[in-house]
């Protein structure tokens, strides 16, 4: 990754995060989970991460906490959830 992140979008899909760092989905969602990456869940399946996170994450730095609301009230939430907690 070159040392300029101007190419970066200011908000990150699970996508744009995978591309970055050459990995799959399943394994970036394990590193925003684990609070390594720190992100908003918009909903079960519209996840973002700011640049900032994504460069802090890269220098190491880690969130104080993980940011991980619980989705509650459809199927599709719960079993994301059960997935990832």
């Amino acid at each position: 990754m070159p040392g300029t992140y101007d190419h970066l979008p200011v908000t990150m899909t699970v996508e744009d995060i995978g591309h970055e760092l050459q990995l799959g989905q399943r394994s970036v969602l394990r590193l925003i989970k684990s609070g390594e990456i720190s992100a908003l869940w918009l909903s079960s399946r519209c996840v973002r991460v700011t640049r900032e996170s994504f460069i802090s994450f890269l220098r190491g730095e880690r969130p104080a906490k993980p940011e991980h609301p619980l989705l509650r009230g459809n199927p599709q939430e719960e079993s994301l959830n059960a997935e990832f907690n």
